[in-house]
């Protein structure tokens, strides 16, 4: 039987099986029962592969997805973690909800996810800054 490729044609098809000889709905019962197998198993191996990830790269996805907000009071930027359940529960899991990568410090604080750019507020080693070039006449 001819591979589903919407669901458009699921509906057309539905909507066809109420008149459908009895050989054909099993005809599809078995394409359907195929395709959920093979979603099945992409989604085990998606999730197996997940599991096996560091730590710094999961982060570093689940926080491109996170609203980040700037925060009022200094540079960092923050999300709610009921925004930001996955973030929350892997900074839960690491010691003092802290963690860097990927340029950023990111702390678990209550409800709230912080992240500073490396080298801001107790992010680590400062961030080298770069130097001013002598102005003319000047020397080093």
């Amino acid at each position: 039987m001819k591979e589903l490729k919407s669901l458009v044609e699921v509906g057309l098809l539905v909507e066809e099986m109420g008149n459908a000889p009895i050989d054909l709905l099993e005809e599809v019962d078995e394409a359907l029962a195929r395709q959920i197998a093979e979603i099945r198993d992409w989604l085990s191996d998606t999730l197996a592969k997940w599991k096996e990830l560091p730590p710094e790269v999961k982060l570093e996805q689940l926080a491109a997805r996170a609203g980040w907000r700037a925060s009022k009071y200094d540079e960092s930027e923050f999300v709610y973690v009921d925004e930001a359940p996955e973030l929350k529960e892997l900074l839960s899991k690491c010691e003092n909800g802290k963690m860097e990568t990927g340029g950023f410090a990111y702390y678990l604080r209550g409800n709230v996810i912080k992240r500073y750019p490396r080298g801001g507020r107790g992010a680590g080693p400062a961030v080298a800054r770069p130097e001013k070039a002598p102005k003319e006449g000047e020397g080093r």
